[in-house]
């Protein structure tokens, strides 16, 4: 009885772990954040085009040699017209999205990884880029929110049980996203040639 009771202290231990490291990256994300550094060249480049700009003209060629998503344009846009063109709400949606983006790494490296998880999720919440980019008016921090979004549910397609709302997921996530990153491009087509050699290796039914 007193070995069943140290392992679960242990499981118990091993939790907390993981959320501790979780909410570590969360408040230097937010603690940065709240320093609210003024906006350097290239962040000042693509306010003016957000500030001076509708909706209709941002799908347009950019000024000042800025370029980025048409769906990261309109949502800062959408933040700007409610709450004014202020250096904290431009740099919402990056917070917003650097805080999602370690939350699925979390997800994925807990289900997929086991205790190495542990080591992926330290290392992508206290990554100074990581960190830096969550409170930076540019697409790097959405990026990786579609990235680490569009893995955590590729690894729900893929493992063993795999239902039709797994699939149903992904591939809504993957229609919409293309929308806000350009490189999940890339990832999309990486996790549609796994899934493909997943339909044609594994002996029992896999959905198509």
């Amino acid at each position: 009885m007193q070995t069943i009771r140290e392992r679960m202290q242990s499981i118990k231990i091993f939790d907390y772990l993981w959320w501790g490291i979780l909410l570590f990256g969360i408040f230097l994300r937010i603690y940065l954040y709240f320093r609210n550094r003024s906006l350097w060249q290239d962040e000042a480049s693509l306010a003016m085009n957000l500030v001076h700009r509708s909706f209709g003209e941002l799908t347009q060629a950019l000024d000042y040699y800025q370029a980025a998503p048409i769906g990261f344009l309109f949502t800062e846009k959408f933040f700007i017209s409610i709450f004014g063109p202020y250096d904290y709400v431009m740099r919402i949606f990056p917070l917003l999205s650097g805080i999602l983006a370690i939350y699925f790494i979390y997800r994925f490296a807990q289900a997929h990884l086991g205790s190495t998880g542990l080591f992926a999720l330290t290392i992508s919440s206290v990554a100074w880029s990581l960190v830096y980019y969550s409170t930076e008016l540019k697409q790097y921090s959405s990026d990786v929110l579609a990235l680490s979004l569009m893995i955590f549910l590729a690894g729900n397609a893929l493992k063993q049980k795999a239902e039709a709302k797994d699939f149903f997921l992904l591939g809504i996530a993957g229609s919409l996203i293309i929308w806000i990153s350009h490189p999940s491009i890339f990832v999309l087509a990486g996790i549609g040639l796994a899934l493909f050699f997943e339909k044609i290796t594994r002996k029992e039914y896999a959905p198509w």
